[in-house]
């Protein structure tokens, strides 16, 4: 909150005037006594200024109407009198020129010194203002902070209230959706075990079908086998008893097919194969046969 600071009166500000000393100044030096410019920023005149100022001025004034009376009361009835009153006269006068003198270096410093009370009691205005405002614009700031906040809270509540809810009506949803999944691959199981029992039931039916498919056809192979080894050993037998007697047909064959040159002149051509040392000799003595012509 801003605070009000009380303002100065200007009747407090006279007493900080230093109270000035009466210097016993040589004529000469008196004369070029000057007051010191001020280097405070100039500001208006004030009414209590004026009014003071007619105050001291008033104060000042019987010294000015006390003069002639004094020159009038001090007048001398003998030169040395004369001279004595001279020197009270130049005195007095140096006095009103040196009270004159300090009046207005009491002057300008009062001045001064109003002028810097109104210069410090403005920028403390201007400083109070400031404050004033830096601290309701802040204090707005807060406001509107809190307003937001309570608003953001508000809104989390709700948003939290909201999610809670919804995460529970999810873990509700995700414990009856893993309930009846679990039922599901319980079922599943069951009907994977029953499958795989039938499967190996079937399996079992099909190896002692193919057992007894197999005994079977090799039961009726091996029947088989043996008829036609039966009827092999019967073409055996029977072509070895005609063995000899086609042999006996193809030499005679042999024989008629030779040619008559050859068969004339067998003699002569030596149609005979080589006898080698390790083959059997075997006598062929030829009997009669008649021609063929």
């Amino acid at each position: 909150m801003a605070r009000n600071f009380p303002k100065r009166s200007h009747s407090g500000i006279g007493s900080t005037v230093p109270q000035f000393q009466v210097l016993d100044y040589v004529p000469w030096q008196r004369s070029k006594l000057r007051a010191k410019p001020s280097t405070l920023p100039p500001i208006p005149q004030t009414v209590g200024t004026k009014k003071s100022e007619r105050k001291t001025w008033s104060t000042v004034q019987p010294g000015w109407q006390s003069k002639p009376t004094l020159w009038m009361t001090s007048q001398p009835r003998n030169p040395l009198e004369l001279r004595r009153g001279k020197l009270d006269s130049g005195k007095t006068q140096a006095t009103i020129r040196l009270m004159r003198t300090m009046l207005r270096n009491r002057r300008t410093s009062y001045q001064e010194l109003c002028d810097h009370e109104d210069f410090l009691t403005k920028l403390c205005g201007e400083l109070i203002k400031a404050i004033q405002d830096t601290e309701d614009s802040g204090a707005l700031k807060v406001r509107m902070l809190l307003q937001q906040q309570d608003v953001y809270m508000t809104i989390t509540d709700i948003l939290e209230y909201f999610n809670k809810k919804k995460l529970h009506q999810m873990k509700c949803e995700l414990q009856e959706w893993e309930e009846k999944e679990e039922s599901k691959i319980h079922n599943l199981k069951q009907q994977v075990e029953q499958l795989d029992a039938q499967m190996e039931k079937v399996r079992e039916q099909k190896i002692q079908r193919a057992n007894q498919e197999t005994l079977v056809q090799k039961t009726w192979n091996t029947r088989v086998i043996l008829k036609y080894m039966d009827k092999f050993r019967e073409f055996i037998d029977r072509f070895e008893e005609e063995i000899p007697r086609l042999k006996a047909e193809m030499e005679q064959l042999e024989v008629q097919m030779w040619e008559p040159r050859e068969i004339v002149f067998a003699d002569v051509l030596l149609r005979r194969s080589k006898c080698t040392p390790d083959m059997d000799v075997v006598l062929n003595i030829p009997v009669e046969e008649l021609l063929p012509f």
